[in-house]
């Protein structure tokens, strides 16, 4: 899990997957030496009583990414595109580290686009909204997950189905930005905009720290359990203990299933 501080943007448990996939490089390199955004008097600060205006921006932001697949993560500046009308503004709280983050940041995959600045676990703490939200107040706290759009018009799209969207969905990271120049910045950061429809509701008193894992690990084991509507007394197989199955035998065990094998 990384979690953000009030002054800064810092690792606070990184596991061993982790460590042994990103760590490249024994330091960490200066975040300007590895990837040069505009400097911080071309961004937006965001102010401390959250007035921020729909339109203005871009924004100044720090994150933990890396310019090539031979080097480890490092601190570097990034931009977060202006706020829009139906966008939601998070200072980020939370990010929980996915295996698919270490496979992209290495280039293990095709079609890394560098920068990469991984994480698609995150909990947040709404800062501004856009002046057509309707779900989103300042202080809420939301979640988003492994996708932030989709092109909203194809048959996927109107379905509810963004995930299969025709004309491409854009992930978190990793993908090219619809809505701003570059490809998309995950959350391995301080801050993130991210479109209202794409952003979820976290209830209060919620765990905040736990909660992050279930944005991509749980959805992606609830959602078969869901659609299959496993009950009380059946049986479900898990294949793997990793990440995602171990919050499988959680989720099977809530729903009182006899085993989880």
């Amino acid at each position: 899990m990384i979690q953000r501080t009030l002054s800064t943007v810092r690792p606070i448990l990184i596991d061993v997957v982790f460590q042994k996939g990103l760590a490249l490089g024994s330091t960490l390199a200066a975040g300007s030496a590895l990837f040069s955004r505009p400097a911080a008097a071309e961004t937006s600060a965001v102010p401390s009583d959250g007035g921020v205006k729909t339109g203005s921006g871009p924004f100044a932001a720090r994150a933990y990414g890396t310019a090539n697949p031979k080097v480890g993560l490092a601190l570097m500046p990034i931009e977060r595109r202006p706020l829009g009308p139906k966008d939601v503004f998070l200072d980020i709280l939370f990010c929980g580290v996915c295996h698919s983050d270490i496979h992209t940041a290495r280039g293990e995959w095709p079609g890394t686009l560098y920068p990469s600045v991984p994480g698609h676990e995150i909990v947040g703490r709404v800062v501004a909204v856009g002046n057509q939200v309707t779900k989103f107040r300042v202080g809420d706290i939301g979640g988003v997950g492994c996708m932030v759009d989709s092109c909203g018009v194809c048959p996927q799209c109107l379905a509810g189905r963004e995930q299969s969207c025709i004309n491409g969905t854009t992930y978190t990271y990793n993908s090219p930005d619809r809505a701003f120049r570059g490809p998309t910045l995950g959350g391995y950061s301080d801050k993130v905009i991210v479109m209202e429809s794409f952003v979820i509701r976290i209830p209060p008193g919620a765990d905040l720290a736990a909660t992050a894992p279930l944005l991509c690990a749980g959805v992606t084991t609830f959602s078969p359990m869901h659609h299959w509507k496993l009950e009380s007394g059946q049986r479900v197989g898990i294949i793997g203990m990793g990440g995602l199955g171990h919050v499988a035998v959680k989720l099977a065990v809530a729903r009182k299933a006899v085993n989880a094998d």
